[in-house]
């Protein structure tokens, strides 16, 4: 519940915002690679962990101009699924800020860039024994994309971020929409 209230706290701050910008929803659904480096959680047979699994992410964001914009978005996915060597189900979710850079290529297409913070948490499962530890910080993220304007209303987007999560490195790439409201809702056009 405390990060529910955190997130809704944060976006009604950002409330007035929306007088000053554009305002966007993004929905995307791709893969995560997760990479554990060194000792993590109990694991000393192997120094080096990698788990592929599927992504979910959504955000609310403003349009400040065509080239910046601030975005809240949300991710979840597992890091590692049940992985024979952890002996664990890790569950992985989060939530953050980022400034959202835009430089557009033409009327239609635009390259992006990300970089904020996220709140993240971590839910380990023992597949033998019952409990779950929870694990939450405060890390980077930082990505690039691409994004095709398909209509005055929405704009197709390809994106690359990678989230710091302690000694995890958490790599995704998600494929979505973002649906645009506001007048000046066409960030990539003149």
């Amino acid at each position: 519940m405390p990060r529910t209230h955190s997130l809704a706290v944060t976006l009604l701050c950002l409330l007035p915002l929306s007088a000053l910008a554009d305002f966007y929803a993004r929905f995307g659904v791709g893969a995560s690679r997760a990479t554990a480096r060194g000792d993590y959680l109990g694991s000393e047979s192997t120094s080096h962990l990698r788990d592929t699994d599927a992504a979910l992410a959504a955000g609310l964001g403003w349009q400040f101009n065509r080239w910046l914009g601030l975005e809240a978005t949300g991710l979840a996915t597992d890091i590692f699924a049940l992985d024979d060597v952890l002996e664990r189900d890790v569950n992985g979710s989060g939530y953050g800020l980022s400034l959202i850079g835009r430089m557009p290529l033409s009327p239609r297409w635009a390259l992006t860039a990300r970089y904020g913070v996220w709140r993240w948490d971590m839910d380990i499962k023992p597949s033998v024994e019952h409990g779950t530890d929870h694990f939450t910080g405060d890390d980077r993220v930082a990505g690039a994309g691409l994004e095709f304007m398909a209509s005055p209303q929405a704009a197709l987007h390809l994106s690359y971020d990678d989230q710091a999560v302690e000694d995890i490195d958490l790599r995704t790439v998600t494929l979505g929409v973002r649906f645009l409201f506001g007048q000046r809702a066409q960030p990539t056009r003149e």
